[in-house]
């Protein structure tokens, strides 16, 4: 497959590169980044391929695109989205609520699959929360996130998918209360990712906890969802939706 990487020098981007180089059957296509990252023009990890802006389009459009750059490089893709990928997988986030309409409507044109945490397991680890949740949708839950301390202080990406999910469950379970779920934010050294998820039923309590070690993680989680969503008719997919559909493969 040939698969091109924007956001290709950023934390996640760079696993992302190793990952395809080590594939047989992927293809590096493109290194993309932003015109004022160190890497610019420089050769990546020992190929022809060099690292260039996303200014030019490609003479064909990649098979898919895999993007971990920022929400405005992002928006700017769209414009050209269908001439530069047949498919691509968005793990940019912070997108505001009129930047999610325009990447919706873009997904009318090409299978796209967006999500704010692509991390291996992830999924699972919502679907055991929003189970919880709906167990008891009158206990209001908490939620502890924790990354590195160079993170802005607010709630991430993640932590509100996760917040909306278990709010959705609850509501559907018939919860009666109207406190918002809160979100616990720490700081700390290097840590990559951690969210812990509380039930406190007084006499008894539930602790989920979820734990990223590796940035590699959310690079394969990408990796295969965009093998996945590649294959997919056009339309907006979640990792949801991939994991569904392991699980109808695997009945």
């Amino acid at each position: 497959m040939d698969i091109a990487i924007l956001g290709a020098s950023g934390r996640v981007g760079r696993h992302l590169v190793s990952l395809v180089l080590e594939c047989e059957k992927d293809t590096l296509a493109a290194a993309y980044v932003s015109s004022v990252s160190d890497c610019l023009g420089q050769a990546v990890d020992g190929t022809d391929i060099r690292y260039q802006t996303i200014d030019a389009l490609p003479d064909r459009p990649h098979d898919l695109l895999i993007d971990f750059s920022t929400p405005a490089a992002t928006l700017a893709l769209l414009d050209d989205l269908e001439a530069c990928a047949r498919a691509i997988v968005i793990g940019t986030t912070g997108f505001a609520e009129a930047e999610m309409t325009r990447i919706d409507d873009a997904a009318s044109g090409i299978p796209l699959m967006l999500s704010a945490n692509f991390a291996e397991s992830f999924e699972p680890f919502v679907d055991a929360c929003t189970t919880l949740a709906s167990t008891y949708p009158d206990v209001v839950p908490e939620l502890d996130e924790t990354y590195h301390s160079r993170k802005k202080a607010v709630p991430s990406g993640t932590s509100m998918r996760i917040v909306r999910d278990v709010a959705k469950a609850r509501r559907e379970a018939g919860c009666r209360s109207e406190l918002e779920i809160p979100v616990n934010i720490f700081r700390e050294g290097e840590v990559i990712g951690t969210h812990v998820f509380r039930v406190d039923l007084g006499s008894s309590a539930f602790k989920n906890t979820f734990s990223v070690t590796s940035l590699e993680s959310y690079a394969r989680g990408a990796l295969q969802a965009g093998r996945w969503v590649s294959r997919c008719s056009n339309g907006l997919y979640s990792a949801a939706d991939f994991l569904e559909s392991k699980r109808r493969l695997s009945d």
